[in-house]
């Protein structure tokens, strides 16, 4: 999670000066900014924006043009983005690629699971030769994305039934023979929290989900009015920015694995008021540079 919370100031809605929260950084990696930019807004605009206004919402947050040329390349390169000329602009918009890992990613932000446990793990293993190890990387890496947790080397489980989304991973990277699945009970279910806590940090996200409750709760519902447009907007994007990294390391288990000290779903709930009040202002900042293709 981000470091130790810094305040900007405002106007509360009475008009006297108020604190609005942002995390420590003050300057957001620029590929994690073009993800949510894509995730939060592009994508409901058609999927394609001039790089003139993704240069001047990278201003916001004080990244040069450079920087920010930079990365689309980057990202263009490797896959995520691609360009289109119109007379002497250029445009982007995100490849199949990157438009299914913004929808996988707005699926755990907005939609989490939270559906009744009947008690069973999924729990998948692999045997890959050394000879495909960039493969057998980008399994680990996904499977994680997906809420899978470690067991031991070569096992990995989770509580969901998760057996379609990793047919579709393994037939992706062409893993046929090389990845078995199975769906059943741990022997020892009054020990099942302990094992999710040998397998994930739930104590380290029960912490990080109680500084983003207490870092955000002070955006108050009448408040988010008064923000300016380009305010509403950074804290907005900040807010996204933030708590999108808890689907990258929270692995969305059921209540009867949680500590009791879990804030999740109040962090969650958190996340879509403050969200939905930050919207109108942030929208009009974005669509005020925004550019699509003639």
């Amino acid at each position: 999670m981000a470091g130790v919370a810094t305040t900007r100031a405002a106007t509360s809605p009475n008009g006297q000066a108020a604190d609005w929260p942002l995390p420590g950084e003050t300057t957001p990696r620029p590929q994690a900014m073009l993800f949510t930019l894509w995730g939060d807004y592009v994508v409901h605009r058609g999927g394609e924006v001039w790089a003139g206004s993704l240069i001047r919402i990278a201003a916001e947050f004080g990244l040069s043009e450079l920087a920010l040329r930079s990365v689309l390349s980057r990202m263009s390169r490797a896959g995520w983005l691609e360009s289109t000329r119109h007379g002497k602009r250029g445009y982007y918009r995100l490849t199949r690629r990157g438009r299914s890992l913004i929808q996988e990613g707005a699926a755990r932000i907005f939609r989490p699971r939270r559906a009744t446990w009947d008690g069973r793990w999924h729990v998948l293993t692999y045997s890959i030769p050394e000879a495909r190890r960039d493969h057998r990387d980008q399994l680990r890496k996904r499977l994680s994305y997906l809420g899978f947790g470690s067991l031991a080397a070569g096992a990995w489980i989770s509580p969901h039934d998760l057996r379609s989304e990793v047919s579709d991973l393994a037939d992706d990277l062409r893993l046929d023979g090389c990845v078995d699945q199975f769906r059943g009970v741990y022997l020892d279910p009054s020990d099942g929290p302990a094992l999710a806590s040998r397998v994930w940090p739930l104590d380290e996200l029960a912490r990080a989900y109680r500084d983003f409750v207490e870092r955000w709760q002070g955006i108050a519902p009448d408040g988010a009015g008064r923000i300016p447009d380009a305010r509403a907007f950074v804290l907005r994007f900040w807010l996204i920015h933030e708590y999108q990294r808890f689907f990258l390391a929270d692995p969305d288990l059921p209540a009867e694995l949680l500590p009791d000290d879990w804030q999740g779903c109040e962090a969650a709930d958190l996340f879509e008021q403050v969200h939905d009040r930050l919207a109108a202002g942030a929208n009009r900042f974005f669509d005020s540079v925004f550019e699509p293709p003639p």
